[in-house]
């Protein structure tokens, strides 16, 4: 059998079974609903089909049986609706099951218990007409049922929005092996580092130039070269936007909606919901966002154990959750939404809440802290030893736990360079949230060098380069700690050079530090300088990282050169048992703005580039607005008095063209000045027709050039 089409009939498999078992859903919450069973009919029908032709009897006669089963949706009243739900179920459960055992295992369904004819009803014996009757009654009865208790049934609310099916747009696909893919990824990942290399020979050519020049100002070599070189720079400039757009477009082909596993968790919960006596209503938002394929797998298996324990743990009883006012349905959401670069995912239920002190005793019965570490211990550090291993305040249930435990669930989102946080109030719930990067090939890395070595760091961690001068350290008391101020924050410094045992930095003047968040910490890094920030692959070495536990991998620039990449969770765990003290951030921290002052947004996805920016605007006292990229900044638009916008062009979800096409087709915005900053020339012409005020060449970029742009704007 063809390998290629049975892979096609298994993906197809599980669409079907996944649309039919949230169709089911919709009939067993709502009731008998004629949209709902045509739906049902669709997908079980070309299943069955499907499954004939490529020889898979078994299913072919399971989807039969469901058939059977869907005839007596039509005329169910609710003595029999339960019947008929349970035993469809269960039947899509058996399939499944087959599904998974292919390719290579025989098949064999017991369909033996499934028999449509013993469905009890009071329907017996009854006329056509009776029957039509008490049909229509009972679907009266039924959708009272769903007015007195929305979105609920016996035991599970099920799941907001499922019963909203919509057609799917006819569109041509392609079914490409994964790996190819990934091949594709990795030729496309020599781009930048012969990027990196034409470069390096320009900049010769450069140098020859010059010398010759120096030589003899008149020599025709010397302006002949330079032209060379003025047309090769011309040229690579075209080379890297093609290069780039390239790589973007193959990153896009990795990206699948989160509605591939969003859309099986609706049975999940109710599954989970039904078997240990919760009723729940679970509301599911953000299908549409999309994530790399590569981490979806790992993120269904997460957010599998996150929703089983919602429903088994964070969930109280119907009778339970009535005595202490809440009402007796439970609330669980599962959001996806973007944010810049990133894809944040959240789990929350309206639940216990976790138990503070329960985990605070557990800990120290399991001897995971001390009697002195459990003292200083803020409530987010000890929420955060749930994610100990083997670390558990409840018994082991038939729906959650299961031998996967909450630190199997951090150490994979942490192998997705993801964080995980957990916030939670007693007696009202908790919140998981998670933060991914979009894709898990092309990161945004800054390179930084330190004792003349290069190094890397994945940019999401970083908050801000700072360039400080001696004289702002603060020098403490206490081990001797170096600090500075930062947003309110007396911020411990780490020098990273002589942490990798390389020697102090020494700087006479001023030092450059790295300002780094991992979860809710953050420490300065002293390094010697901030390189570049460029999107690269991350590769991963066993080896490398055996020796090293600091370094997550490394990337390759011109040259042949490897850089090492720091695995940031790991370095502020060596920190730690290094007993550095790191900062707690302020959550929810509301920035200021002064009224008085002019607003400027600035549209950037580099965190470096767009720290340096608003630096030199906030000392010219202007207020600034950030954002990743244009999606977000329109958002701002809509909320704020924004002045000017000082944008990139080059951004992830929505690039600046595409923002300042928005900006300009709304009347409002005419006459609303607007500043590019960006490394492509070839834009002019496009930006010159959307009257932007001014163009910025990201080399030729100076606090005294931005604020000429500005002042031809009457902003200075």
């Amino acid at each position: 059998m063809d390998n290629e089409i049975v892979n096609i009939f298994l993906q197809e498999a599980k669409e079907h079974l996944t649309k039919s078992n949230n169709a089911v859903m919709v009939l067993e919450r709502d009731g008998v609903q004629a949209d709902q069973i045509k739906i049902l009919k669709s997908e079980i029908h070309t299943l069955k089909g499907d499954s004939r032709m490529l020889g898979f009897s078994d299913i072919s006669e399971a989807c039969h049986r469901i058939e059977d089963y869907i005839l007596l949706f039509e005329g169910a009243d609710l003595e029999s609706l339960p019947q008929i739900v349970k035993a469809v179920f269960s039947i899509l459960d058996l399939i499944q099951n087959a599904v998974a055992q292919l390719p290579g295992k025989k098949l064999a369904i017991d369909l033996g218990p499934f028999k449509p004819s013993e469905v009890s009803s009071s329907n017996k014996g009854d006329s056509d007409d009776e029957m039509s009757g008490k049909a229509d009654s009972a679907q009266k009865k039924i959708a009272k049922v769903n007015d007195d208790k929305k979105a609920s049934s016996p035991k599970s609310a099920g799941s907001e929005g499922a019963s909203e099916q919509k057609a799917a747009s006819k569109a041509e696909y392609l079914n490409i092996n994964v790996n190819k893919l990934e091949s594709l990824v990795k030729v496309s990942s020599a781009f930048p580092r012969y990027s990196s290399r034409f470069n390096y020979i320009l900049n010769k050519l450069r140098a020859i130039e010059i010398e010759l020049g120096r030589i003899n100002p008149e020599d025709p070599n010397a302006k002949a070269l330079g032209e060379a070189a003025n047309d090769f720079s011309h040229e690579l400039a075209f080379y890297d936007l093609a290069a780039r757009q390239f790589q973007d477009e193959i990153t896009k082909l990795k990206l699948v909606p989160l509605s591939t596993i969003f859309d099986i968790f609706p049975r999940l919960v109710r599954d989970v919901a039904e078997n240990t006596g919760k009723t729940v209503n679970f509301v599911v938002k953000g299908s549409e966002v999309e994530l790399d394929k590569t981490m979806v797998e790992n993120l269904k298996n997460v957010l599998i154990h996150l929703l089983r324990n919602a429903v088994d743990h964070g969930i109280e009883k119907p009778e339970d959750r009535e005595a202490s006012g809440k009402g007796e349905i439970g609330r669980i959401r599962l959001l996806a939404i973007h944010q810049g670069e990133n894809v944040i995912v959240e789990v929350s239920d309206d639940g216990y809440g976790l138990n503070i002190d329960r985990i605070r005793t557990k800990a120290l019965e399991k001897g995971v802290i001390t009697d002195a570490q459990a003292a200083k211990m803020t409530e987010n550090e000890i929420i955060a030893l749930i994610f100990e291993s083997g670390f558990s305040t409840k018994e082991v249930g038939d729906f959650s736990g299961r031998g996967v435990g909450m630190d199997v669930v951090a150490e994979t989102v942490k192998q997705m360079n993801g964080e995980i946080k957990v916030q939670s109030f007693l007696g009202k719930g908790t919140t998981f949230n998670i933060t991914l990067p979009l894709v898990s090939s092309y990161l945004p890395v800054t390179i930084f060098s330190l004792k003349n070595r290069l190094y890397g760091i994945p940019s999401s961690y970083v908050e801000s380069v700072l360039f400080v001068k001696k004289s702002q350290i603060i020098q403490t008391d206490m081990n001797k700690d170096q600090q500075i101020t930062y947003k309110n924050l007396d911020i411990s410094l780490i020098d990273l050079a002589d942490t990798f045992g390389l020697g102090q930095q020494i700087s006479d003047s001023f030092l450059v530090i790295l300002i780094c968040r991992y979860m809710d910490e953050v420490t300065g890094l002293i390094i010697e300088d901030v390189v570049m920030e460029k999107k690269l692959i991350i590769s991963r070495t066993r080896a490398l990282k055996n020796q090293l536990r600091v370094i997550i991998g490394g990337v390759l620039l011109g040259l042949e050169r490897v850089i090492p990449v720091v695995n940031v969770a790991t370095l502020f765990e060596i920190f730690k048992e290094g007993k550095v003290s790191l900062t707690k951030m302020l959550h929810d921290e509301e920035v200021s703005h002064n009224i008085g002052f002019k607003n400027i947004l600035l549209v950037e996805d580099s965190k470096v580039t767009r720290t340096s920016e608003k630096k030199i605007l906030t000392k010219q006292n202007f207020n600034v607005f950030e954002a990743g990229n244009g999606k977000e900044a329109l958002e701002i638009l809509e909320k704020e008095n924004i002045d000017c916008v000082i944008s990139d062009i080059e951004m992830p979800v929505m690039n600046g063209l595409e923002m300042i096409q928005q900006i300009r087709g709304n009347s409002d915005y005419d006459e609303l000045p607007i500043i590019v900053v960006s490394s492509y020339k070839n834009y002019n012409d496009v930006l010159k027709e959307l009257k932007v005020a001014g163009v910025i060449d990201k080399g030729n970029f100076t606090h005294d050039v931005l604020m000429k742009s500005l002042a031809k704007v009457n902003l200075y």
